[in-house]
């Protein structure tokens, strides 16, 4: 993280969308008050790389979005890049048409143009939104953004209701811990003995071979506490579930199997509720995900959340080599297993009702697999 917060801003296509049009629904202050967007449409997918540059009237002491910043939009090819990694030098970026000229448009629709999570930002183009939990629409679309959902996700950010340079660069790789159990044809295994082969029970397609293992280490301090594991205690998300305290990075989704829709919803938006707490920003922790040839829903600790999935933040916190493995895995971005449900709306609507969301455990799901039995679970170093 740049501690100027000047360099530029790297983001997936499916966070970034042109807007046809826009309206306000009904007045600031008023039941209903929404800023409603029209034809919004993905710039890319999740396998696309972008990135905001900051190049007039800048400053280091802005942490957000403000009026008389101008930004222009670049957008990556490797094939005009000779080492084909956009981490490196300036080859093969180049400014997207229309957003050459970028400044933020907060106040298009009284205020809503921007949020915790979200910023409409104004071009020669036409409008571009930004949305930090990404996966906008692929066909034309009408979007809504409700003044109830501006502050977003309240563990993020100051929730003053504009979006922070920190929460864009930052984020963390979903992940486990060691000794979290995943459940497998022949019984649950710690996550740090699989290897690429080993046969996993997925919700979808059964026994499923893993691919690649993903693993880093993290050293905890202050400047990073937002990547310190959320702990999930056992039977804290209802019938029983997880059966063993369930520890992972914050960004990890787990799987809500709601009536009408399933989706999937980062873990830290569970943690308003009883037994569900944030791990002390201190000491390291290895975090372990899973790789398939598809983007796939398994069982930690007998509930249902989802492996790894290639997005243009997630593979940023992935080593150099393991990156290579994962572009040879992915030529081209794999369809997401679930919706990605937005983590602000999720949390407040958990810190209403806790039992808004609706974990799915491996005997519900009738998943092939052995019975988890209750053992302990190691603690994270702290």
């Amino acid at each position: 993280m740049s501690a100027t917060y000047t360099d530029p801003i790297p983001m997936r296509g499916d966070m970034l969308a042109s807007v046809g049009s826009y309206r306000q629904s009904s007045n600031p202050g008023q039941p209903g008050f929404a800023m409603e967007l029209y034809d919004v449409e993905a710039l890319g997918g999740a396998s696309d790389s972008y990135r905001l540059v900051w190049y007039q009237n800048v400053n280091s002491t802005a942490t957000e979005f403000q009026n008389g910043q101008m930004w222009r939009l670049e957008a990556y090819s490797a094939a005009d890049d000779p080492d084909g990694d956009p981490n490196t030098g300036e080859a093969g970026w180049s400014a997207v048409p229309g957003y050459e000229r970028l400044v933020p448009a907060h106040d298009i629709v009284g205020g809503l143009g921007g949020g915790d999570e979200y910023i409409v930002l104004r071009g020669s183009g036409g409008y571009l939104l930004y949305d930090l939990n990404g996966n906008l629409p692929e066909d034309p679309s009408h979007m809504t953004y409700s003044a109830e959902d501006e502050n977003g996700d309240p563990d993020q950010g100051d929730n003053d209701g504009e979006l922070d340079f920190e929460d864009m660069i930052n984020a963390a790789v979903p992940c486990f811990v060691p000794g979290t159990r995943i459940a497998t044809p022949a019984g649950a295994r710690p996550v740090e003995t699989l290897r690429p082969g080993d046969l996993v029970s997925t919700l979808d397609h059964g026994p499923q071979p893993l691919a690649f293992v993903v693993a880093r280490g993290v050293e905890l301090d202050r400047s990073n506490a937002h990547m310190a594991p959320v702990r999930i205690a056992a039977g804290s998300l209802g019938d029983g579930l997880p059966l063993n305290d369930l520890i992972c990075s914050p960004q990890h989704r787990l799987l809500h199997a709601g009536a009408a829709r399933q989706c999937l919803v980062a873990a830290k938006a569970q943690l308003s509720r009883p037994g569900v707490r944030r791990a002390p920003a201190r000491g390291s922790v290895d975090y372990f995900n899973l790789a398939f040839a598809q983007h796939e829903i398994v069982f930690a600790e007998g509930i249902a959340v989802e492996s790894f999935f290639p997005g243009r933040e997630a593979m940023k916190g992935v080593s150099p080599i393991d990156v290579i493995r994962l572009c040879a895995l992915y030529p081209t971005a794999p369809r997401h297993a679930r919706h990605f449900g937005k983590c602000g709306k999720w949390a407040r609507r958990v810190a209403a009702r806790p039992k808004a969301f609706r974990p799915l455990g491996m005997a519900a799901a009738g998943a092939a697999s052995a019975p988890l039995a209750a053992a302990a679970v190691p603690c994270v170093e702290a």
